[in-house]
């Protein structure tokens, strides 16, 4: 594949010691012995970043339209995708963890704004251990990971199917409870329309201009054939 999932022994080796000054830890125990796997949503060019109090940039989030806990969800894009082929494609997303049909902004608080201090106290608490007192935004960014679809046997046993998203589009990753703070204090916007030319609202998900690549059922039943059509 284009872009291989980042291995965990390799984030662990990345990750450590940003985790340790407040970066978000993509494998954090998030349920006692459960641990998350976001590491694997990025293939092996992550890298830490951080934006300053008062910069200018806008990061955009596509939301599902009929799901409002996704705006406070952890991946962001630079620019909003030109459409939903750009979304699946470029940034791996399967059909059932987004529908689109709208999108959030993101944007950085300016300097000295009380938030900073409580987002503060979150990167401490993440972290385990002291972090020293800057006003950045911290989050990964990197291209995404290819994604292969999966399909269900006969027992509930999955193997993998020959149909894959590349990924390979730059992604940004943020802790989702200051992402949650974030929203608190006005600075993730109200939802817009994404208008993407290949959403078609009275299926309420993206259909190709040149018909289903795959095909589209109840998310629930939804299965890509093995392989995509010529």
């Amino acid at each position: 594949m284009e872009n291989p999932a980042l291995e965990r022994a390799v984030w662990i080796d990345i990750g450590r010691g940003h985790i340790k000054q407040g970066w978000p830890d993509l494998a954090k125990e998030y349920k006692p012995g459960e641990y998350a796997t976001d590491y694997a949503n990025f293939s092996d060019d992550i890298r830490a970043a951080l934006s300053p109090a008062g910069s200018s940039w806008t990061l955009k989030r596509v939301v599902a339209h009929d799901k409002p806990h996704m705006d406070t969800g952890s991946y962001y894009n630079r620019e909003l995708p030109i459409d939903g082929h750009d979304l699946r494609a470029g940034s791996s997303v399967k059909e059932p963890w987004n529908t689109d049909g709208e999108y959030v902004e993101l944007h950085v608080p300016p300097s000295g704004h009380a938030v900073w201090k409580e987002l503060h106290a979150l990167q401490e608490k993440a972290a385990g251990t002291p972090v020293p007192y800057a006003e950045n935004l911290k989050y990964w960014e990197g291209p995404a990971a290819s994604q292969v679809y999966e399909i269900e046997l006969e027992g509930g046993k999955k193997i993998a199917d020959k149909w894959y998203l590349p990924g390979g589009k730059p992604q940004q990753f943020f802790d989702r409870e200051q992402l949650k703070l974030l929203k608190a204090h006005g600075f993730i916007s109200e939802r817009k329309p994404s208008n993407f030319p290949d959403f078609d609202p009275a299926v309420g998900n993206i259909v190709p201009k040149d018909g289903p690549y795959l095909e589209v059922l109840p998310l629930n039943t939804a299965i890509p054939p093995a392989t995509p059509r010529s």
